[in-house]
């Protein structure tokens, strides 16, 4: 499942249409949105505009990939839990927010594991196939378990031989 976020401040209808398109054509994923107030609203994805701690907590822990906004709160968590991570920097010249710190904030983080950058379609679908070409991928194991499994696999044989 791919949770999205927008915050709570402030609607990001740009980031929402991309990540709606995207879901349009990808059906392999449930993608469930926090779209705060914007105008847009998403036809193929489920969203609520404003989500209660606890739910929002839930359905972060649920999620494979988290689609947001660049939040502090919600770079810390992914990172928090390993979870990959893409996320969209408002930009000031086309609206969305005050300033720009959050694309400061996106050149502060874009190049941590599990750190994805996107601004439009294309760069939403490089970053989700890329999540899905890692080791860390859905259901494996993070890189160096399998070694580590081994040779405690062997150590233990070892023991009662």
């Amino acid at each position: 499942m791919i949770f999205v976020s927008v915050g709570t401040q402030l609607p990001f209808d740009r980031m929402i249409k991309i990540i709606d398109e995207w879901a349009g054509q990808d059906s392999n994923f449930e993608v469930f949105g926090q779209i705060s107030d914007g105008e847009y609203s998403p036809k193929n994805f489920k969203f609520e505009r404003y989500i209660p701690a606890e739910k929002f907590s839930e359905l972060y822990m649920m999620a494979d990939i988290i689609i947001s906004h660049a939040g502090m709160g919600n770079i810390i968590t992914a990172l928090e839990y390993s979870k990959p991570i893409i996320i969209f920097p408002r930009r000031v010249e086309l609206g969305e927010h005050r300033n720009n710190h959050q694309v400061s904030t996106v050149e502060k983080f874009q190049h941590k594991e599990n750190v994805f950058l996107a601004e439009t379609k294309d760069d939403l679908d490089y970053a989700i196939n890329e999540i899905r070409s890692r080791v860390f991928e859905f259901g494996r194991l993070p890189s160096g378990t399998n070694e580590l499994c081994e040779y405690l696999d062997e150590t233990v044989k070892g023991w009662y031989l």
